[in-house]
């Protein structure tokens, strides 16, 4: 049986400011009989917003809640991209990869979100193990950024601009011998060397962005001493150590390591959750928890006190209630399902 492990890293600097995602919901939209409406959190003022009949999914909040974008069926394309007004109007139509751009290997887009107030990410699969992400410009329809790697594994930074992900996987390897590789836009980063005959380390878990998007971390096992580690990593393009080399046909630039430091033997998990969170982090497996201050100037982790564990606990029971609150609503819209609602978030998120 697989165990689970939670890690959450906490940052020195605070969090971003701004209203939580979970917090402070008033509205959700949802897919019905292949039209979209949208109704209050408690329930009431059910309104439909479409009425075309054609097969719609993905319908997400814009920043604000003024605005929805959602995909509709296209025969010509992959999909086809519609932004209402929530007041009523079309604002924005325009395919996503047409059959005559042949552009890249994604066979259906599956994920669709906001990144600012003029741009969408789409993301999909290219195969079983790898996945396209792409961000669109919604005034021109345009593919303005595009990323490949293992499905699953893309966390953007807090700042935007870079994206992080686990490289592809290669298709014909067990997981034993899967090569892994942390790539940020692209860019190889760790570990310095990949074998190119036989795996070195085995990652548990997906990048985490601290705060300032200056370092990104990650917890990874050596196959050969099974020494599963947290690792650090300096991702500032000024701290880049050598030139950029080829690396299975893929760039790589390695970053430097800023911690490596090793985990306590009963955290060994086949995959874990790293957050950061104000300079500690907190893993949890099943057989309890143990809360460290990560240190990565001195490379070193540490046991942390009550005020982390306090501030662990007080995030956990908020995103109980929030999913609790939309558990609410499911019961009162009758045949809805809770992964079919998104919520309006706050335009700072």
């Amino acid at each position: 049986m697989r165990t689970y492990c939670c890690i959450l890293l906490l940052t020195v600097q605070a969090a971003l400011g701004g209203e939580s995602a979970e917090t402070a919901v008033s509205k959700v939209v949802f897919v019905k009989g292949r039209e979209l409406f949208d109704v209050s959190a408690d329930g009431t003022g059910l309104k439909q917003l479409t009425t075309d009949g054609v097969y719609k999914w993905l319908p997400k909040w814009a920043a604000g809640g003024g605005r929805i974008a959602y995909l509709v069926k296209s025969s010509g394309a992959l999909a086809q991209f519609e932004l209402i007004a929530a007041s009523g109007g079309t604002l924005t139509v325009f395919p996503i990869r047409p059959a005559e751009s042949h552009t890249g290997g994604m066979r259906s887009v599956e994920d669709l979100e906001w990144l600012d107030d003029a741009h969408v990410v789409i993301g999909g699969s290219a195969n079983p193990w790898n996945c396209e992400q792409a961000v669109l410009d919604i005034k021109t329809g345009k593919e303005v950024e595009w990323h490949f790697g293992t499905c699953g594994t893309f966390v953007r930074s807090p700042d935007l601009k870079l994206v992080a992900d686990w490289g592809p996987e290669g298709m014909g390897f067990s997981a034993k011998d899967r090569r892994e590789s942390l790539e940020v836009n692209g860019v190889n980063i760790y570990p310095a060397t990949v074998s190119p005959q036989a795996a070195t380390l085995q990652f548990l878990s997906n990048p985490a962005w601290s705060p300032d998007s200056h370092q990104v971390a990650l917890v990874d096992r050596d196959v050969k001493t099974g020494v599963t580690s947290l690792t650090v990593l300096d991702v500032r393009p000024d701290q880049a150590t050598g030139p950029e080399r080829r690396s299975f046909g893929h760039v790589a630039r390695p970053a430097p390591v800023l911690m490596h430091a090793p985990l306590a033997s009963d955290l060994d998990a086949e995959r874990m959750e790293v957050q950061w969170l104000n300079g500690f982090f907190v893993a949890t497996a099943e057989g309890g928890e143990a809360l460290y201050q990560a240190d990565p100037a001195n490379r070193t982790i540490a046991p942390a006190g009550a005020d982390a564990i306090r501030s662990v606990a007080a995030r956990r029971t908020q995103a109980a209630q929030s999913k609790s609150r939309i558990d609410d609503l499911m019961r009162k819209l009758e045949g809805r399902q809770p992964d079919t609602l998104t919520a309006p978030v706050s335009s700072n998120q």
